[in-house]
């Protein structure tokens, strides 16, 4: 059994979960635990009076850590959401032997599949898109993530630009 577990020692108040995506804008619903410990079937959470609680994944989207980071839950991991708007784009810290590795991940919807940033999977998701496939087309693999001055990258300004009607000919 994989467990993702997350806790901060130094605050009492650690973890602030998620019951949906809904939450992510304001986190006034949002309730603060100690701890949380994730696997495929069941998340155990520790309350701040030390009572555990074990409830389904789909019962919970994700958390927010009092340093301020947001989590989705996925599967049986934790993907840290490092951009909200047009597209979803989340960063997985992947241990591989002495280096961590950062393998990054798109979603259309707060509440979508996860897809590994890369152009197969951009083609796969966007096939019925040819506008963003023609932009995507040209940008190479490690430039996915190149961001323009107003700070969005190459995929999300191939779906802004399609979505405003930019090149739908093509």
């Amino acid at each position: 059994m994989v467990w993702v577990s997350v806790a901060c020692a130094s605050r009492y108040n650690s973890v602030q979960l998620l019951g949906s995506a809904n939450e992510l804008p304001s986190a006034e619903k949002a309730v603060w635990v100690k701890s949380i410990r994730v696997n495929a079937r069941t998340i155990r959470i520790v309350g701040n009076d030390g009572t555990t609680q074990e409830v389904s994944p789909v019962n919970v989207w994700g958390y927010r850590t009092a340093g301020g980071a947001t989590y989705r839950l996925y599967g049986n991991r934790s993907y840290e959401l490092v951009r909200t708007g047009d597209i979803q784009l989340y960063l997985d810290r992947v241990p591989d032997g002495r280096v961590v590795k950062d393998k990054y991940y798109f979603s259309l919807t707060p509440d979508g599949d996860l897809w590994h940033l890369n152009k197969k999977n951009i083609r796969l998701v966007f096939r019925n898109n040819p506008c963003v496939l023609h932009r995507m087309k040209e940008v190479r693999t490690g430039n996915l993530l190149q961001t323009n001055a107003q700070g969005a990258d190459n995929l999300i300004n191939a779906w802004r630009e399609c979505q405003n009607g930019q090149l739908t000919s093509q």
